[in-house]
């Protein structure tokens, strides 16, 4: 049954017009508002009081009109309070604070070990918010809003399918961030996350239906449908490293590819069979000696490795692209991204060919912060919808 209108309801739907109009378009005045919100004028100004005193509008200086009394414009403001967005990944942990626009105030990356015990990864995560949160300059409120990106998958308060990462109670690095800060926290997948920042700030601005791929240590994926997250009937859209490359039969025709006869990349733990087929440790020690290490470049491989890589990548993509339709295909990660400027001509060559409707196909160009990016818009669509009585103390002007 739909729910039945009351004044409260319609009052609260008026308030979030004015405030996404200030968002999208401020300053503005009264006047201006009722124009574009198609609300009669004492309905803009009885709702505008209120926004003015709880800290959710501010004033902006005098109108330009030339007639009459000078209109007084208002601002969203974005300086009520703050939030943080933390990528949490296999050696590094990012994390950002903004403002409620989404504008960086502060940002830092800081070197992590994620085989650590589960103890002293939630004590890292939760000194990286701590950080952020000491660092915002004076006058920004506080801290309304922590989302946190996490590798594989997470259910019932803990992190599955995420090979190499010390796991740990989610509800206990929950509770330390809001008794420290009293802020809500969310938990996302990463790969998720990094799909969010390509689409708000990134590669994905002008589309509306993408499929972002990271491959860095592993392989995941994340698809945006029609602007928004799907993930699946178990939250695990997207974990393409678990897809099939190749026929279980040991009886394979000789035009078999050889690479693609190789057995020993099936799903070991969990880690799928493309995500082990895709993994350079495969092709043992770096050429001219030494053992490989994590962050290690191309110009450590030769060349049949890394094309055979890139093949296997490309297959993966071109796959995805044929069940998806996506209008965009992203490609991120350290290993995407290094791969990708060597071949990203031979990809967008093979799905063109293979493809009836080849997608647009990118690089991730924001420098590996559209996790941190993806995690901030996260805390803004958080703190958009919280009933307004439920903020009315979060600002202060100090």
């Amino acid at each position: 049954m739909a729910d039945i209108a009351t004044p409260e309801s319609i009052g609260e739907a008026n308030k979030r017009v004015l405030l996404r109009l200030l968002r999208a378009d401020g300053p503005l005045s009264r006047a201006d508002l009722a124009r574009h919100s198609g609300m009669s004028f004492p309905t803009v100004s009885s709702n505008i009081r209120f926004l003015l005193d709880h800290g959710y509008v501010v004033t902006h200086g005098a109108g330009g009109n030339q007639l009459g009394r000078k209109s007084v414009l208002l601002s969203y403001n974005a300086a009520r309070g703050f939030l943080v967005g933390v990528d949490v990944g296999r050696t590094r942990i990012r994390v950002m604070a903004a403002d409620l626009l989404g504008d960086v105030l502060w940002e830092d990356s800081r070197p992590f070990d994620a085989s650590r015990s589960g103890v002293r990864t939630r004590a890292a995560i939760a000194g990286a918010v701590a950080a952020a949160a000491e660092s915002v300059p004076a006058g920004h409120g506080r801290c309304i809003c922590v989302c946190i990106g996490l590798p594989g998958i997470i259910r019932d308060n803990a992190i599955r399918l995420a090979p190499n990462f010390s796991d740990f109670p989610l509800d206990a690095l929950r509770a330390d961030i809001h008794s420290r800060h009293g802020a809500a926290v969310l938990y996302e997948n990463g790969v998720n996350l990094g799909a969010k920042g390509e689409l708000w700030k990134g590669a994905g601005r002008d589309y509306r239906d993408i499929l972002y791929v990271s491959h860095g240590v592993g392989i995941g994926a994340a698809l945006i449908l029609d602007g928004r997250l799907y993930q699946g009937a178990d939250g695990a859209a997207g974990e393409i490293g678990f897809a099939i490359i190749a026929p279980a039969s040991e009886s394979l025709p000789e035009s078999f590819p050889k690479f693609l006869s190789d057995r020993s990349f099936r799903r070991t733990g969990d880690s799928g069979e493309l995500e082990n087929a895709l993994s350079l440790e495969r092709f043992g020690p770096v050429p001219g000696g030494g053992r490989k290490r994590t962050g290690a470049t191309a110009d450590q491989w030769d060349d049949a490795a890394l094309e055979t890589v890139s093949d296997r990548f490309s297959m993966a993509l071109t796959n995805a692209s044929a069940l998806l339709n996506p209008r965009a295909v992203i490609v991120s990660g350290g290993w995407g991204r290094t791969l990708g400027k060597i071949f990203l001509p031979d990809w967008k060559e093979r799905m063109a060919a293979a493809l009836p409707f080849p997608p647009d196909l990118f690089l991730s160009d924001l420098d590996n912060r559209e996790t941190m990016l993806g995690a901030v818009h996260a805390a803004i669509e958080y703190a958009e919808g919280l009933p307004f009585e439920s903020v009315t103390n979060s600002w202060r002007s100090d």
